[in-house]
């Protein structure tokens, strides 16, 4: 009975790799990542761009298929205006502590100085929330990004 208990155990772990193998080779729905394609003097020089002479002090409206969004403490600037069911690139850069960007079902970790970029297609609609996942200071639970959908 022992011996059969063990090839019991051996055939269930057997099966339990070859499904996780399985499982990962599968491609897998949802943000796309990619934490190598920017510097942060590029990000800075599309950021100034896309923010304008104010610096994203007033709601931006996106023009193309970039966002470029700055977290510092205790926001995310630019506030943005987006098309609705539109497929962007957005580009995080964390300025001063480490932050991170909830967005879109995503979590991002943003270190100071690194550009994290992920697509996002966004909603038909409303409202877009972006909030920051990791404590960063006493405003952390303030801290909050507006993303407007509107045509």
């Amino acid at each position: 009975m022992v011996r059969a208990e063990r090839w019991a155990t051996v055939v269930y772990l057997a099966i339990c790799l070859v499904l996780l193998v399985v499982w990962l080779s599968l491609p897998h729905d949802g943000p796309a990542t990619d934490r190598s394609t920017m510097s942060e003097a590029e990000f800075r020089a599309g950021w100034r761009a896309m923010a304008g002479p104010d610096e994203g002090r007033t709601p931006v409206r996106v023009a193309g298929d970039d966002i470029y969004l700055l977290a510092r403490q205790w926001t995310f600037a630019p506030d943005l205006v987006v098309a609705p069911n539109h497929r962007y690139r957005v580009h995080f850069l964390a300025e001063d502590v480490v932050h991170s960007a909830a967005i879109g079902g995503v979590e991002l970790l943003l270190w100071p100085g690194k550009v994290e970029t992920i697509s996002l297609t966004t909603p038909g609609y409303g409202h877009l929330p972006l909030q920051c996942g990791e404590y960063c200071g006493l405003g952390h639970s303030r801290m909050s990004g507006s993303i407007e959908v509107a045509k």
